[in-house]
Formats: structure tokens, sequence, C-alpha cells
């Protein structure tokens, strides 16, 4: 069945063919790239998001590639992704990715909590772990948000714009998962 989470100001679905367009112009956006390898090529982007498609009709599925989309409009502001990470502890990882256009929306964060909460309730998911950038201030504070805790610096894991950074890892455990109440 296709994926859909709607959370108050937020409608996550699949991806479709004609989210190539904001996918480009979002990943071609160079405060994009400064905290993840960018400079992908149209090619490259419609590759990704191929994936994303067949993924989709996975069974049982493993990979979740999603548009976050505002319910007024259909364009893909973003996209969000859930990945099984180690199958024998339960380990899920997400990810998360917006147009800076509306970057300081709260956004990612309400994204992000709406697919743990799917993870915990759905996948039977024991963790749910994130990385970022160790500079990278603003997918942090997402990450403290919605209640995942710093578990460490991982040295020299990601090489972009021809120097070495440091990356953060988050993770969450079922038990410190709290609904949200409403």
């Amino acid at each position: 069945d296709p994926m859909e989470l709607i959370t108050p100001r937020l409608k996550i679905r699949e991806f479709r063919w004609d989210d190539l367009d904001a996918l480009v112009e979002m990943d071609s956006d160079p405060r994009v790239s400064r905290y993840e390898p960018g400079g992908l090529t149209v090619e490259q982007i419609r590759y990704r998001l191929e994936g994303a498609l067949e993924w989709a009709w996975q069974t049982p599925r493993t990979i979740f590639k999603l548009a976050i989309t505002l319910p007024s409009e259909e364009r893909a502001w973003g996209r969000l992704s859930l990945k099984i990470n180690q199958a024998a502890i339960r380990e899920w990882e997400i990810g998360w990715t917006l147009h800076p256009q509306v970057w300081g929306n709260g956004y990612a964060g309400e994204a992000a909590r709406a697919l743990l909460a799917y993870a915990f309730t759905q996948l039977n998911a024991h963790r749910v772990v994130a990385f970022c950038h160790a500079e990278n201030a603003a997918s942090s504070r997402v990450m403290e948000k919605i209640g995942m805790k710093c578990e460490g610096r991982l040295r020299e894991t990601i090489h972009l714009n021809g120097a070495w950074a440091d990356e953060l890892v988050y993770a969450i455990l079922e038990r410190d998962y709290q609904a949200p109440r409403d």
C-alpha cells in the first residue's frame, strides 16, 4: 500500500515522477550541499527518484523514501527516509532534507516525528538512528527535539567539498519513545 502520513501541517507521501523538478531544485541549492554531498546531476537525481518509486512496491518494505509536502500544494518541499540498518537488533535509520526556502518552520521535526511513530508502532523498531555532519547544528537540534540522544562522534566519515568531516550519531530507543499526546 502506498504510504501516507498526515501531520498537523504536512502530508508525507510516496514520491511521483512529477516531483523531479522540485528535487533537482532542492539538491542543486548550495545551502543543501553544505552539509551533505550535493552537486548531483539531473541524471543522478532521476536515478534516485526511480529507486524511491521502486521501493514503494517492496514487501516487506525495508526502505521508505518519501516526499514532504504542504497539503495546500502538491509540491515536494523535502524528502524523508527510513531504512533498515541492522535487522537483527531491529535498528532503522531515519534521515531528511528540506528545501532551504522552508527552513525554520519546524517541518523537519514534524515530519521526522511522524515517521518515528510509524517505525515504533508499525515496524516494531527497537532503535532508530540518525547521522549528521558534526557542524550541522540545525539538524542536531531536530534530532534532540524529537527525543534522540547523541551517542557519539564518528571521525572523518564524510568527504565533502574536498575535506574530511566528522559526523554525529543520534539514536532513540523504543523505551525512550513517547507517543505524542493530543
